[in-house]
C-alpha cells in the first residue's frame, strides 16, 4: 500500500498509522457512522427550522434542551455492538510503532489499550476521519443546503410570502 493510501498522527507519544480499508467495508463504517450521528442531526435540523421560524438569533438557537436532546440522542446510538464493530473495522488497517517495531493494532489492541481509554477513543476517532473524511468533505456543502432549505422552509417569511404572491381570486 502506497503513502496515499494511509495518514499517521501522533497519539499519547506512540506513532499510529491508518490504512484505508477496503471500499466496501468503509461503506460499511459509513453506515454505521451515519446510523449513530444521524438523529442528532436531525434534532439539530430541528433547532435550526424552529429557531429560524421564530427569529431567535442564530447565537442563541443552541438551546440547554435542544444541546441535551442532541447529546442524549447520540449518546443513546453509541452502542457496544456498534463500538466493537467499528474497532473491529479499524484496528487490522492501523499500525503503532512500539520500540522500533510496527505491529497491526489488532494483534496488540487490549494490552496496547488497556488503562488507556482516552487515548482509545483519540484513535478512534482520527481512524474514522482517516476513512470517512474525504465523504464527509464532499458531502459537507450539500448537508449545509439542506439544513439552508430546512430553515427556509420554516421561515415565517416564507410562508407569508407564499400567501401574498397568490393571484386575488
Amino acid at each position: 500500500m502506497t503513502q496515499q493510501h494511509s495518514q499517521s498522527k501522533e497519539i499519547g507519544g506512540q506513532h499510529y498509522t491508518v490504512m484505508m480499508l477496503d471500499p466496501l467495508l468503509a461503506e460499511d463504517l459509513l453506515v454505521t457512522v451515519v446510523n449513530v450521528i444521524g438523529p442528532s442531526l436531525g434534532i439539530a435540523a430541528g433547532v435550526v427550522a424552529t429557531d429560524s421560524a421564530g427569529g431567535t438569533p442564530m447565537d442563541n438557537r443552541a438551546t440547554p434542551a435542544a444541546v441535551e436532546g442532541a447529546i442524549s440522542s447520540f449518546c443513546h446510538q453509541v452502542t457496544k455492538e456498534r463500538m466493537r464493530e467499528v474497532i473491529a473495522l479499524l484496528t487490522p488497517v492501523t499500525t503503532v510503532e512500539i520500540n522500533g517495531k510496527t505491529p497491526a493494532l489488532d494483534n496488540i489492541f487490549s494490552e496496547h489499550f488497556r488503562g488507556r481509554l482516552g487515548k482509545l477513543n483519540e484513535w478512534l476517532v482520527f481512524a474514522i476521519k482517516v476513512q470517512l473524511g474525504d465523504f464527509f468533505d464532499s458531502a459537507a456543502p450539500g448537508i449545509g443546503e439542506g439544513l439552508r432549505l430546512v430553515r427556509d422552509a420554516a421561515s415565517p417569511s416564507r410562508s407569508s410570502q407564499s400567501t401574498t404572491d397568490a393571484p386575488p381570486e
